[in-house]
């Protein structure tokens, strides 16, 4: 067994050319994994980031920085002589400050949203059927919703982000350097504003490669 623990840090401090605003921010990462001698690998990650202010408010000065914590756990197996990986995480991820479009307005303007608190899980599979052949699949189940907004939407779900998402992709490697490969994938149903009015239904896409 091994274990891994990493705890990297950073400041950032994102600056205009032509703007006196100036942000300082520190962000930091620690993560810990413990590797089994039978392929699993339990783990549990804590993250911070920071989004630098790019859009403009109603007075043409950009708005604050959005910044996000995350919490992740998940497990990982690789049995042991193989390439094939697979994976399950749960995460709650909340972003604050987080910048919408201002309907009021026709230009291109936006205003303070509040947060945004995602929470879902993630289910990856690698699969390397054989030294040609490789699959990927994968399944997202997310749940967004705004928090202490202004703009009375509490609790909605922010505009084009699916509940689910899932896709299946193959690629198959010739001799000679060539590769093709195939898939779908699935997107679920989407609300098409943030005031969940108007729902987007889900679709089905193809994909290739060569």
């Amino acid at each position: 067994p091994a274990t891994t623990a990493s705890f990297p840090s950073r400041s950032a401090i994102p600056r205009g050319p032509q703007t006196a605003v100036q942000t300082d921010h520190i962000s930091g990462r620690a993560s810990l994994l413990y590797a089994l001698d039978n392929g699993l690998s339990p783990y549990l990650s804590y993250s911070q980031a920071i989004t630098p202010a790019m859009l403009p408010g109603a007075d043409g000065k950009p708005l604050k920085p959005t910044t996000a914590e995350q919490v992740e756990a998940g497990l990982k197996f690789q049995p042991p002589g193989s390439s094939d990986l697979y994976s399950i995480a749960i995460y709650d991820l909340t972003q604050k400050d987080v910048a919408t479009r201002d309907p009021n307005i026709a230009t291109a303007t936006y205003i303070p949203a509040g947060k945004v608190h995602s929470q879902g899980v993630e289910l990856e599979a690698h699969h390397q059927i054989t030294p040609q052949l490789s699959t990927i699949a994968s399944y997202t189940w997310n749940r967004l919703r705004f928090q202490d907004t202004k703009d009375g939407t509490d609790n909605n779900t922010p505009q084009l982000t699916p509940d689910q998402m899932a896709s299946f992709w193959a690629r198959y490697q010739f001799p000679a350097g060539i590769s093709v490969g195939a898939g779908v994938r699935y997107i679920g149903k989407q609300w098409a504003d943030d005031a969940n009015t108007a729902r987007l239904p889900s679709v089905t896409l193809m994909d290739a490669m060569m």
